[in-house]
């Protein structure tokens, strides 16, 4: 399936997200900009950033693949933010998502790692349809 997805809800009843998805486009990490670069650069997707999707924003999306990649730094070690994690997690994959993890160290360098995984992830989806 192409284009719009139905997630729960209607995103504008999510005013919060889509508000702090806007923040974040203008403040995204060196490992978030890095990667964007290069998700861009994947033909036959459309990823997009910061992407509010229901109550949450992932780093990025590709919505007909039903993915959501985020890059975790040094943060995502402690435990609160762990937990917040799993819980947005939960919530995406019971909206039928896929979450990829990809640490910041797999961006850095060639980010050949990041990209990897990434297109593993893509070919899955690819071989479904």
């Amino acid at each position: 399936m192409r284009g719009a997805v139905q997630v729960a809800g209607r995103q504008r009843n999510f005013p919060n997200a889509n508000a702090r998805a806007k923040r974040l486009r203008k403040q995204m990490t060196p490992a978030e900009k890095r990667l964007w670069t290069k998700l861009q650069a994947v033909e036959g997707w459309h990823f997009r950033k910061q992407a509010a999707v229901g109550p949450h924003v992932f780093d990025f999306a590709e919505m007909s693949a039903r993915l959501f990649v985020e890059v975790d730094g040094g943060i995502h070690d402690f435990e609160p933010v762990k937990i917040r994690d799993a819980a947005k997690e939960a919530w995406a994959v019971e909206q039928g998502f896929r979450v990829l993890r990809i640490p910041n160290a797999y961006v850095f360098g060639t980010g050949e790692p990041a990209m990897e995984l990434v297109m593993g992830a893509l070919r899955e989806v690819a071989k479904d349809r």
